[in-house]
C-alpha cells in the first residue's frame, strides 16, 4: 500500500510542479534561474519512479 502511495506522489510533484512553474513564469513573479530548480526537482522524481518501474 505504501509502495503506491509512493507512485501517485512520485507523479503527482512534476505535474503539480510543473503547473506552479508556468503560471509563475506567466505571471512574471519569478525570476529565470528559478524555474529551472524547480523543473530539475521534477525530472528527479520522474527518473526515481522510473527506475523503480523497471526494478518490478
Amino acid at each position: 500500500m505504501l509502495k503506491k502511495w509512493i507512485k501517485v506522489i512520485l507523479r503527482a510533484v512534476p505535474l503539480g510542479i510543473g503547473v506552479a512553474t508556468i503560471s509563475m513564469v506567466i505571471r512574471g513573479s519569478m525570476e529565470m534561474s528559478n524555474p529551472i530548480t524547480f523543473l530539475s526537482i521534477g525530472m528527479i522524481c520522474l527518473a526515481v519512479l522510473h527506475f523503480d518501474e523497471k526494478e518490478t
